[in-house]
């Protein structure tokens, strides 16, 4: 155990911290890039071009850049707890969303 001002941690807490981050550095990856063999098909499904669509991976990359940048400042003075919840329901709302909208005929 190591201890430093008066807070004693267990030396082992921070082996799992390189991998874990590793892995998550892993799959943000995955998640710009894994999808562009697929480019071609989702383009002929919706109707768009190669190129238009082929710039969604660069927005995608800008715009979490940027709500790293507004969201970092709230998690500090609202705490990560809060902060995590209200990100995770905007992800089930926008994906709710996403299904009804997909679920629906194309007129």
């Amino acid at each position: 155990m190591a201890a430093r001002e008066g807070i004693v941690r267990p030396v082992w807490a921070a082996a799992g911290l390189v991998p874990t981050l590793t892995v998550a550095a892993f799959v943000n990856h995955l998640n710009v890039i894994a999808w562009n063999p697929f480019l071609p098909f989702i383009a002929e499904a919706h109707g768009i071009g190669i190129a238009i669509l082929g710039q969604l991976p660069a927005l995608l990359l800008v715009l979490s850049a940027v709500l790293g940048l507004v969201i970092g400042p709230l998690a500090d003075s609202y705490g990560y707890r809060p902060t995590m919840v209200l990100s995770l329901l905007a992800v089930a709302a926008s994906s709710s969303r996403h299904d009804r909208l997909a679920a629906e005929p194309r007129v």
